[in-house]
């Protein structure tokens, strides 16, 4: 399931704890950013001092919300985790087939728009909410496909929002002729001949 895909990229920043008693969170529907989100909050109590982290999950083209909301496996992970999970879906239906706009090369940390506006005042709203007790030192970011894509312009744009993000099945952030030989991790995401990569997020020329 997805979620297993991220459990490694959590570790990067998270401190594990044991798995939560009572698994009796709750799930909300909202328009938060102009998008609509499904927001999971964990009946405990926050596992760290700083409080919880925030996980933010972008679904894939043909994909929406919903669909990880009930097939994502995130509200057992954000039990165990301690953790809030936040699934935005596009705005205003995606830019095709439901896709999240991380397409050419003129996305800009300086006026962002083309739904990175949208994941970044996403994120402000979540953190500015007491309730939630987020730890902004505790913010990551994942996607599938397109929404990997928009992972990763994310990333660029915003590291100093993002302790890490992660990929799965979206494309490379270098042409082939320029891909490292060596990513900083590869995270096996569980499908036959799949590989996933997730690294500390790092600004970049382009942002």
């Amino acid at each position: 399931m997805l979620a297993s895909f991220f459990v490694e990229m959590l570790a990067l920043g998270f401190e594990w704890s044991q798995p939560s008693v009572a698994d009796n969170g709750t799930w909300s529907n909202e328009s938060i950013a102009g998008m609509n989100v499904r927001t999971y909050v964990p009946a405990s109590a926050p596992a760290l001092p700083g409080g919880r982290a925030l996980m933010v999950s972008l679904h894939g083209c043909i994909q929406t919300n919903a669909n990880l909301q009930s097939g994502g496996n995130w509200q057992a992970v954000a039990d165990d985790l301690e953790m809030v999970v936040a699934l935005p879906a596009a705005p205003n239906g995606g830019v095709i087939a439901g896709c999240w706009d991380y397409y050419d090369t003129n996305h800009s940390s300086q006026s962002p728009a083309r739904h990175d506006d949208n994941l970044l005042a996403l994120t402000d709203t979540l953190l500015a909410r007491p309730s939630l007790d987020l730890d902004p030192d505790q913010v990551y970011l994942g996607g599938l496909s397109s929404g990997a894509g928009e992972t990763m312009v994310m990333g660029c744009l915003a590291p100093d929002i993002f302790a890490c993000i992660g990929i799965n099945a979206g494309p490379n952030r270098h042409p082939r002729s320029q891909r490292p030989r060596r990513p900083n991790r590869l995270v096996h995401a569980g499908a036959p001949r799949m590989l996933s990569i997730g690294w500390r997020a790092e600004r970049s020329a382009t942002a």
